[in-house]
């Protein structure tokens, strides 16, 4: 009798088993099932939308992808005109305060940045600019002065030739002046300045004058009425009767010339 219930025993284990076995292996192919259900959505899906997706709207696609670079390019481009002058300022153009009126000057670092850091020295320098005039007035032409403060190391690196410039046997270190620039004077590196106030591109100079700014329209009336100052001829060359003083201040933010 208790042999029988053993193998009675024993033979409802392996059913057991095998139940389990069978039920095992039935959910395993749901999930199988599942996955595989899941996948084809997925995979219908996305032919449904590649499928449906018409030339027009790929195009609007494509002019939106492009429109984001070029206001992404548009926005680095302009935090790179600017220059931080200290740690709290962004400057991208100074004043010169005269008594004939402010003469606004966008710095222009891409042609001669070490010019601009010289300029950050004399801003971020605290005693005030008392050897910084205006000087000579030559021709309606030619606005000179002189940007020094005792103390602060002056530039001594003349700008960049343009690259669409031939060197070759000439002197270059920036663009063609056309009116409204401001370059170091005598093909130097400065302390010396001019405002170049020519209504044509003075090709004469040819490429030899590192620039480092560019004055605003809007003030180009005040660089104007410094010609109508007395005057006298001193070897040929123009120089005022009084010279101008000026303090320069940072101007925050972006300035734009408009031409």
């Amino acid at each position: 009798m208790s042999k029988k219930l053993s193998v009675t025993k024993k033979s409802r284990s392996q059913q057991s088993r095998k139940t389990i076995s069978s039920q095992s292996c039935r959910s395993g192919h749901a999930f199988l099932f599942c996955v595989a259900g899941v996948l084809f959505i997925v995979i219908y899906i996305i032919g449904s939308i590649l499928i449906l997706t018409t030339p027009e709207e790929k195009e609007m696609s494509n002019h939106l992808r492009s429109h984001h670079l070029r206001k992404r390019n548009i926005e680095i481009s302009e935090k790179s005109s600017t220059f931080n002058f200290g740690s709290n300022i962004t400057v991208s153009s100074i004043r010169l305060e005269t008594v004939q009126g402010d003469i606004i000057v966008q710095l222009r670092p891409d042609l001669s940045l070490e010019s601009v850091e010289y300029i950050q020295r004399l801003l971020n320098d605290p005693h005030p600019c008392e050897t910084c005039r205006f000087y000579r007035a030559q021709d309606r032409g030619i606005l000179q002065g002189i940007m020094k403060k005792p103390g602060v190391a002056v530039n001594t690196k003349l700008g960049t030739c343009p690259t669409n410039v031939n060197t070759f046997n000439k002197k270059c270190h920036g663009p063609a002046m056309t009116r409204g620039m401001v370059g170091w004077a005598g093909g130097g590196a400065g302390p010396d300045f001019f405002i170049d106030n020519y209504k044509r591109e003075a090709d004469w100079w040819g490429y030899q004058h590192t620039v480092f700014g560019e004055v605003d329209a809007s003030s180009l009336d005040v660089v104007e009425s410094c010609f109508d100052l007395p005057r006298h001829s001193d070897g040929g060359m123009m120089f005022l009767d009084e010279a101008i003083p000026f303090d320069i201040k940072p101007i925050e933010g972006k300035m734009v010339i408009s031409r």
